[in-house]
């Protein structure tokens, strides 16, 4: 799960839910044959995903875009949260 960027945030409820560290998406419902990177794979706009890098082959000019990028990512998923603005999430996605 780890390789593919997520962490366990799962409860009594939803004993396997997951939580990718860059773009937030959350999954459950995992089957012992699931492919946590290829279901990652299905969020085009995780930048994790998009590196198309695994954790032992990110550098730190990776790591930097890789923050950036998640910043983003949580300042979009907080402004939709609060606000009524779909328009905004389009500003801090294409700024920069």
């Amino acid at each position: 799960m780890a390789e593919a960027g997520f962490y366990f945030i799962g409860t009594a409820k939803e004993p396997d839910l997951v939580r990718c560290y860059w773009c937030r998406k959350e999954m459950d419902g995992w089957e012992p044959t699931d492919d946590p990177m290829a279901e990652h794979r299905r969020k085009e706009d995780c930048p994790f995903v998009r590196l198309g890098k695994g954790c032992a082959q990110l550098k730190v000019d990776d790591m930097i875009k890789l923050e950036t990028a998640r910043g983003r990512c949580l300042a979009v998923r907080h402004c939709s949260s609060v606000c009524d603005c779909h328009l905004v999430g389009r500003l801090v996605l294409t700024s920069g």
